[in-house]
C-alpha cells in the first residue's frame, strides 16, 4: 500500500510524500462509520451494531439496509 494521493501531476498521482507514479488505476475508499444514536431505544449488539434478522428489527416496523450479514 501506497501514501496518500495528494495531488495530480501531468495526469498522473501525486503521493503524500511528493513521489509521483504511474498508476493505471486508483481505488478511492473513503469508508464510513455506523451512526444509529437517533434512533430511540435501539437493540444492539456487543459490537454495537444494531440487532436484525437479514434487516428487519426486532422492533415493529424498524428496518435496516446496508447492514452486515444481510443476505
Amino acid at each position: 500500500m501506497l501514501d496518500r494521493v495528494t495531488g495530480v501531476r501531468d495526469g498522473l498521482p501525486v503521493l503524500g510524500d511528493g513521489r509521483v507514479i504511474e498508476a493505471a488505476n486508483v481505488l478511492r475508499c473513503t469508508g464510513f462509520r455506523q451512526d444509529h444514536d437517533w434512533i430511540d431505544m435501539l437493540v444492539t449488539d456487543e459490537d454495537g451494531y444494531p440487532v436484525h434478522d437479514r434487516g428487519v428489527s426486532p422492533e415493529p416496523g424498524l428496518y435496516f439496509a446496508g447492514v452486515r450479514f444481510q443476505y
